[in-house]
């Protein structure tokens, strides 16, 4: 089965999944086909999407979808009369259907455009000088002011300092206590990661945090027995240790969010519009400015004047923590402030960013000039990279 074909197959699977038409075989063809490559998640997140299908129904409704069906009604084998609820079924299905095409044929051709882009076929544009991407790399900052480089830990080896033990692990640092010591609250440890770097660690009591580049994380040498204190600026994802004894909570930038043990990613830095908390799993509690929101998984919650709340896709939330940038009608200054962040350059906009939407998947392990590449497949953008600045401008 070709590409396209397969496509096809599975966007039918993923279309009776959403209708409830879908057998137990069917479903586990299905699931075994997500697993097997991450742009197959991409795909299935997009087709699932709150409000896809009929939004793209909506479009076609503009075209005299009462000729088209006539045409198509004039070529099947029958021609006794079609019951109006029927006509009506069988134009949404045909609609549908139409929808699938169009979607399918569409990322199908992105997909051999950016792999053509990848792989330098596109011969004719000018090569944008190259910035490499980011890194693994942080700073632990010791309450005693000793810095340590937590890139250039040897894995296996501890290391004891201010009554500290840092462990490299395989993919993350674990920072636990070398002895009891008496909890002194301002005895404060913090991880730096800098622009153009990415770090995980894990802390005293079991929590894990994913950092993302441009942020850090401040916490206690120990924690108290009923309450666990952090302080983030920036960007990270949390899986905390459950203990009900000892509610875990993180402060950033003013917004409070409190939890006993659940999955979580809060974006706080201070160069966007709003911090914004995502749940992914179990249950949390955001305060911020007198307001108070209770959270249930795939809720999202944007503090600004008030806490507002909506039903957001998760999976390009915590795309920068799986590797990868994912853009899901993504505003162009959004997807520049995390180049910014990653590749650690400046963007000029000559004025204001332009108002443009993208969607994209690309491993940030991509050199900064092929995603340029991939951005200006577009149109009606124009990029230019000089002495560490991104200069962006609008096509008349």
């Amino acid at each position: 089965m070709n590409k396209d074909n397969l496509y096809h197959f599975y966007a039918k699977l993923i279309h009776k999944e959403l209708a409830e038409e879908l057998s137990a075989k069917e479903k586990t063809a299905l699931d075994k086909w997500l697993l097997e490559d991450p742009e197959h998640k991409i795909f299935y997140d997009k087709l699932v999407s709150d409000g896809f299908i009929d939004g793209e129904l909506r479009k076609l409704e503009r075209i005299d979808t009462d000729k088209s069906f006539q045409q198509l009604q004039s070529r099947i084998s029958y021609r006794k009369q079609v019951p109006v609820i029927h006509h009506l079924w069988f134009k949404r299905m045909a609609s549908v259907a139409a929808v699938l095409a169009l979607f399918i044929s569409a990322w199908i051709t992105f997909q051999s455009i950016q792999k053509s882009v990848f792989n330098g076929s596109n011969k004719d544009k000018a090569v944008i000088t190259d910035v490499s991407p980011g890194e693994d790399k942080a700073i632990l900052v010791l309450p005693n002011g000793e810095e340590i480089a937590l890139e250039d830990l040897e894995e296996g080896n501890d290391r004891k300092i201010a009554g500290m033990q840092v462990s490299k692990r395989k993919d993350f640092v674990a920072i636990s206590l070398a002895a009891a010591p008496q909890f002194v609250p301002e005895k404060i440890s913090k991880i730096i990661v800098p622009i153009g770097g990415k770090y995980s660690v894990e802390l005293q009591d079991g929590t894990k945090v994913w950092l993302n580049s441009a942020s850090s994380l401040s916490f206690p040498s120990a924690f108290e027995k009923d309450k666990r204190e952090v302080s983030l600026d920036g960007e990270a994802y949390f899986e905390v240790a459950h203990n009900p004894r000892s509610p875990f909570t993180v402060d950033a930038n003013g917004t409070k969010v409190k939890v006993l043990g659940t999955h979580f990613n809060i974006k706080a830095y201070k160069n966007e519009v709003a911090t914004k908390t995502t749940l992914l799993e179990g249950k949390v509690e955001v305060a911020h400015n007198g307001q108070k929101k209770m959270l249930v998984p795939g809720d999202q919650v944007i503090s600004g004047q008030q806490l507002l709340v909506s039903q957001v896709s998760t999976k390009e939330v915590i795309a920068w923590k799986e590797g990868y940038f994912l853009f899901q009608s993504t505003r162009l200054d959004e997807i520049l402030r995390q180049l910014e962040r990653w590749y650690n350059i400046k963007v000029d906009a000559k004025g204001s960013i332009p108002m443009r939407h993208f969607n994209a998947a690309i491993d940030m392990d991509t050199p900064l000039s092929k995603v340029i590449e991939v951005l200006e497949l577009s149109g009606g953008i124009d990029f230019e990279f000089k002495n560490g600045i991104l200069y962006v401008t609008e096509k008349d």
